[in-house]
C-alpha cells in the first residue's frame, strides 16, 4: 500500500496540473476541480500513512531493544547515546566514558555513601561550598565518595569548579546531572592532553596504572 502510494505522488508530482484538461478551458470546469482535489486528497493520504509507518518502525524498534536486550552494547539505550554525544564533541572513543562511568559509579548506580562536608578538607571544602552556593544546595545534604567526589563520574570539588560544563544547557552545572557529568570528565580529559595521550589523561583522572589499565580496556570490548 505505502510503496502504491509512493509511485502515485511521484507520478502526481511530474505532472503538470494544466494536462489535466480534456479542453480548452477545462480550468474552470468541474473536471478540473476533481482532479485537483484528488491530487491533494492523495498527498495528505500519502502523509499519513508516511507518519503511521514510522510511528509502527519506532513501535517495532522498541520492541526488539526490549526482547534483545537493545542493539547497542550498554545496557541502556540512554547511556550509549550520551556516550557517542561525549565522543562527537571531544573526539575521543566513546567507549572511554563508558569505562569511566562503570568503574567510577557503577553506571551510576553508586554515587557513594558519605556526607562530603565530612570528608573533604582544606581547598577541597571551599570549592564544594562554591558548587554548594551555586547550586543552592544544602552542603549537609551531599553525599559522595570516601573522597569527596561527586555524581556519577565521581569528580572533585575543585576539579569540577576548574572543568565543568553544562551539558543539557539548563544554566546549571551539576555533577550530578549525566549530561553534565560525561561532558565535565571529556572536557578533563581534553585538557589533560587526551588527544595526545589518552593514557595520560586517564592517569591524571586517577592516578592508579590498574585503573587505566581497566578503562582503557574498554576499547576492545565494542
Amino acid at each position: 500500500m505505502i510503496v502504491v502510494c509512493i509511485v502515485m505522488v511521484f507520478v502526481l508530482m511530474e505532472l503538470d496540473v494544466s494536462s489535466w484538461q480534456f479542453q480548452a478551458g477545462a480550468e474552470g470546469t468541474w473536471t478540473y476541480g476533481i482532479l485537483s482535489f484528488s491530487k491533494e486528497v492523495i498527498l495528505e493520504i500519502f502523509r499519513l500513512l508516511w507518519e503511521l509507518f514510522k510511528f509502527f518502525v519506532s513501535a517495532l524498534e522498541g520492541l526488539l531493544d526490549s526482547f534483545l536486550g537493545g542493539p547497542y552494547p550498554p545496557e541502556e539505550k540512554a547511556l550509549f547515546k550520551l556516550y557517542k554525544r561525549a565522543e562527537r564533541i571531544s573526539g575521543l572513543p566513546w567507549q572511554i566514558f563508558w569505562g569511566l562511568h562503570a568503574e567510577e559509579s557503577s553506571g551510576g548506580k553508586n554515587l557513594g555513601r558519605y556526607r562530603v562536608m565530612d570528608v573533604l578538607a582544606g581547598d577541597q571544602r571551599l570549592y564544594f561550598l562554591e558548587i554548594c552556593h551555586e547550586l543552592d544546595w544544602d552542603p549537609y545534604e551531599i553525599y559522595g565518595s570516601r573522597a569527596g567526589a561527586l555524581g556519577p563520574f565521581q569528580i572533585l570539588p575543585e576539579t569540577w569548579i576548574r572543568h565543568a560544563v553544562d551539558g543539557n544547557g539548563d544554566g546549571r552545572k551539576d555533577p550530578f546531572t549525566p549530561e553534565d557529568a560525561v561532558l565535565t570528565a571529556a572536557q578533563y580529559l581534553l585538557d589533560k592532553g587526551g588527544q595526545e595521550n589518552l593514557e595520560k589523561a586517564l592517569w591524571h583522572y586517577n592516578p592508579d596504572y590498574n585503573y587505566v589499565k581497566r578503562v582503557l580496556s574498554y576499547l576492545e570490548r565494542y
